[in-house]
């Protein structure tokens, strides 16, 4: 552990910039949709956060997706207005290729 290394080190539980830029733009953006699709990975914190935050701060229902393949088609019943965006690391083509598989439907 590094406080048993380094007894001095203090820790501050924070988020960057971008980060919280990223989540306070999901937010906004989600209040004007009916449902949220988040293109990330499973493993990314980042990714799931997001998910979280649409959920808890817009009360609107959000997925996390790994692909265009992980969309649902019983999450857009009804719904006339898709969000999507990714986690920090999420490659760009994968993102894209959500939105078109959406605006195939």
């Amino acid at each position: 552990r590094v406080r048993d290394k380094y007894p001095q080190t203090e820790a501050y539980n924070e988020i960057c910039r971008a980060t919280q830029d990223r989540q306070e733009a999901a937010v906004e953006a989600a209040k004007e949709c009916d449902v949220v699709i988040v293109v990330g990975s499973e493993r990314s914190s980042n990714s799931k956060r997001l998910v979280q935050v649409v959920r808890e701060l817009a009360h609107k229902p959000a997925y996390l997706v790994d692909t265009a393949k992980d969309v649902k088609p019983e999450w857009l019943q009804g719904k006339q207005r898709v969000g999507v965006t990714s986690g920090a690391s999420t490659p760009t083509q994968l993102t894209r290729e959500v939105i078109e598989l959406l605006e195939a439907l």
